[in-house]
C-alpha cells in the first residue's frame, strides 16, 4: 500500500512544448534508448537524433519518483493519439507505471498503440489475456487505420501465434526498418492530441 510520503513523491506529468520537455530531454531519451536497444533500437519510430525525437513527438507522459523519471510514454498526432515508443528504468515503480498508463488508455480509449514481442508479454502477463483480446483490433480494421502501410496475415507457424495463440486473429505484419515485424493494434484510432 501506498504511504502519504510515497503519494508527494510520486509524480505523473504531461508534457507538450519543447521548453516543457527540454528539462527532461536526457532522462527520456536515455530510457528509451536503452528500452529499445536489445531489439534494434529505435529505426523507424519517427526520430533520429536528441533533436528530431524533442521537435517531432509532440506528446511525452511521463513518471517522475523522487525528482527521477521512471517511466516515459511518448505519442505522435497520426490518426489519432498514437502511442510510439514506451520506456521504464525497470523500476518496480517504473514497470508499474507503465501498467498503469497502458490501463487507463485501453480503458478511456483514448489512444491507440501496436505492440509486440517483450511488451506486448509485458502486458498480457500484467494486464490479461481478456483484458488485451477486450482492446484489441482485428486484422480487417487494422488494414483501414494504418492505410499508408502494407499490412500482411501472420504465417501460422509464427513464434507469436504458438506464444499467443488466444490473440491469434489480431496479429499482422508489416515492414519497419527493412524487415517484416508482427504486431497487434491495441486501442482506437481517432482521438487527437490536446494541447494543453
Amino acid at each position: 500500500m501506498k504511504t502519504f510520503q510515497n503519494f508527494i513523491l510520486e509524480k505523473m506529468i504531461n508534457v507538450f512544448s519543447i521548453e516543457e520537455k527540454q528539462p527532461f530531454l536526457e532522462e527520456v531519451w536515455t530510457l528509451i534508448q536503452k528500452s529499445y536497444a536489445p531489439i534494434g533500437g529505435t529505426k523507424g519510430f519517427g526520430f533520429d537524433s536528441k533533436e528530431s525525437f524533442i521537435k517531432l513527438i509532440p506528446f511525452w507522459k511521463l513518471l517522475r519518483k523522487n525528482g527521477k523519471v521512471v517511466a516515459a510514454v511518448v505519442y505522435r498526432d497520426r490518426g489519432g493519439r498514437k502511442l510510439v515508443a514506451v520506456a521504464s528504468d525497470g523500476s518496480p515503480e517504473g514497470r508499474q507505471g507503465i501498467i498503469q498508463i497502458f490501463k487507463e488508455e485501453l480503458s478511456t480509449k483514448r489512444s491507440f498503440f501496436e505492440i509486440s514481442g517483450p511488451l506486448l508479454k509485458f502486458l498480457f502477463n500484467n494486464l490479461g489475456e481478456f483484458f488485451l483480446k477486450d482492446n484489441a483490433i482485428s486484422f480487417n480494421e487494422v488494414s483501414e487505420i494504418l492505410r499508408s502501410d502494407t499490412i500482411f496475415e501472420v504465417e501460422k507457424d509464427s513464434p507469436e501465434l504458438k506464444m499467443f495463440p488466444s490473440l491469434s486473429k489480431f496479429f499482422y505484419q508489416r515492414e519497419i526498418g527493412g524487415h517484416l515485424h508482427t504486431k497487434i493494434l491495441l486501442g482506437r484510432p481517432g482521438n487527437h492530441i490536446i494541447f494543453k
